[in-house]
């Protein structure tokens, strides 16, 4: 399930609800034995929501794999946490064929809490 998600998101990112008919246009279910029914939007959740503890774990050895590889000078890092969550309904008359306005936001909060 991993696997077919990264894929996707590489090669041709997909709503969750449509990866399993993206999978089986490109093979991947016939190569991982699985049927696109099978890689519906619930299961993929779960399988995302099994791998979120090991998040953390992941980018770290990520990234210091990435340092070995590429030999990065890591004198100085810069890790830019900076976060901003937008909620709410942004309803707006879209005329046809032109593109919808950019929400306004009023409402929203960081991470830290911070308004």
């Amino acid at each position: 399930m991993a696997e077919i998600l990264i894929a996707n998101r590489l090669l041709g990112p997909e709503a969750m609800y449509r990866v399993g008919e993206w999978a089986e246009n490109a093979g991947l279910t016939d190569y991982y034995g699985v049927t696109a029914q099978q890689l519906n939007d619930d299961r993929l959740g779960r399988m995302l929501e099994r791998a979120a503890v090991h998040g953390e774990a992941a980018s770290n050895a990520l990234v210091l794999r990435a340092i070995a590889v590429f030999v990065v000078e890591v004198g100085h890092v810069h890790f830019d946490v900076t976060s901003a969550e937008l909620y709410g309904a942004y309803a707006a008359a879209v005329p046809d064929g032109q593109a919808p306005p950019a929400p306004l936001p009023t409402n929203g909060h960081t991470k830290s809490g911070r308004k």
